[in-house]
Parts: C-alpha cells; structure tokens; sequence
C-alpha cells in the first residue's frame, strides 16, 4: 500500500505520518553551547503553503541533511 503525499494544508492531527512533497526555502542550523542544536526550516508544497519546522538534532537518528536550499533532506527515523 502506497501513502498518498500530502499538501501542507492537509496536515492535522489525525495520523502521525505524513507523506508530503516540499522545498526548503529557508534553513539554519541553531548551535546549542552543550552540543548538539536545532536545524529551523522554512518549507513549502506545490500549492504555495508554508510551515516552519524545527527539528532537535539528537533526535535525528538515521538522516541525510544537505544545507543547500531547494536540495533534500530525507528524515528516515525520529526519535
């Protein structure tokens, strides 16, 4: 069974995985003093719809980032 992707305007609560075709329009990395830190995103669907996104980055166990803009970032496993 395939999941269907997904526009930003769809997301809500009722499952916990979205499948969702975006671009990164905007990305910083926020450095915490103790290590580790927060990637902040600025993401966009097809439609023109934004959500801003921050993820912790001990959190990312199994992931490729990439700091261009507009490249792919896959999260395969979030604690």
């Amino acid at each position: 069974m395939t999941c269907r992707i997904s526009l930003i305007g769809e997301i809500n609560d009722t499952k916990e995985t979205w499948k969702l075709a975006i671009r990164i329009t905007k990305m910083c990395f926020i450095q915490k003093t103790l290590g580790g830190g927060f990637l902040e995103m600025l993401l966009m669907d097809e439609k023109g719809h934004k959500i801003k996104a921050t993820v912790n980055i001990l959190n990312l166990t199994n992931g490729k980032i990439n700091s261009k803009r507009g490249k792919l970032i896959l999260f395969r496993t979030l604690r």
